[in-house]
């Protein structure tokens, strides 16, 4: 009997991919009549330049083990006592004028306040984006009845509960545990573990929802974890994986198949 029902938050509960390339281009949009340049073109370079910053930060090994993308850093305040958090927060603000800035140099425009403006614009775009992947707050009101409910997702602890507290989630879930909280990111067993040992259950008793094969999937079928892969792209499951995996294509059909596993 399945008595825990874990969630991935990115891309599973909250849109994190599209609204992040949708502020890309909102900004952009902006800048475009500004510097002469096509929306597109500056959404690619903008992408390219804050990867290339990102990874160029004394901090990329981190970010890599927990879990924090370069557009995540565009707009995260990295709070938390973690040493490499706190470099982080210090140099967020540097991170983020650089992206644009470098940005706007493949154009010809050499402009530190425009590329300080772009900054702040996404900062602030992309944090009023509170959108939530279809049905997701109706399938959590209608399993919290039944199950118990927890998010494990990789991230910085200020976006990520961020994220959580404004999708008004919170409430819904017993036990959230976020990877640059605990310092262990999916798909290590230990965080897996950890959401175990504060639900106080056994694996058997579990499943985890979740849109990534190599994070959420594999991780959970490394302590035993039923994984549900949640897949509304249609996206193949690796050949050795087909008969350990059940897939979602929409979160309407999760709670059939939970009480299927009954």
């Amino acid at each position: 009997m399945k008595n825990v029902v874990l969630f991935d938050l990115d891309d599973t509960l909250m849109v994190e991919f599209e609204s992040a390339m949708q502020t890309f281009l909102e900004v952009a949009k902006y800048a475009s009549p500004i510097i002469g340049v096509q929306p597109e073109i500056i959404v690619e370079k903008a992408r390219e330049n804050s990867r290339k910053e990102w990874y160029g930060l004394p901090t990329i090994e981190y970010c890599l083990r927990i879990g924090i993308s370069s557009w995540e850093g565009l707009w995260a305040n990295f709070g938390g006592d973690h040493p490499e958090l706190m470099k982080l927060k210090e140099m967020a603000s540097s991170y983020r004028r650089n992206s644009w800035l470098n940005t706007l140099r493949e154009f010809d425009a050499n402009d530190p306040d425009l590329a300080a403006e772009l900054a702040d614009q996404f900062y602030t775009k992309r944090r009023e984006k509170k959108v939530q992947i279809p049905f997701a707050r109706q399938i959590v009101e209608t399993l919290h009845k039944s199950y118990r409910l927890g998010i494990i997702t990789n991230g910085a602890p200020d976006l990520q509960s961020e994220k959580i507290q404004n999708s008004g989630f919170e409430r819904y879930f017993e036990h959230i545990i976020i990877s640059g909280e605990v310092d262990i990111a999916k798909p290590n067993p230990l965080i897996f573990n950890i959401a175990l040992e504060k639900f106080d259950i056994c694996a058997c008793e579990t499943v985890m929802v979740g849109d990534s094969i190599s994070k959420d999937i594999v991780g959970a079928i490394s302590v035993g974890i039923q994984p549900i892969f949640f897949n509304p792209n249609g996206k193949d499951v690796p050949p050795d994986m087909t008969n350990s995996v059940e897939s979602i294509s929409c979160l309407l059909q999760l709670p059939e198949l939970l009480e299927s596993m009954e």
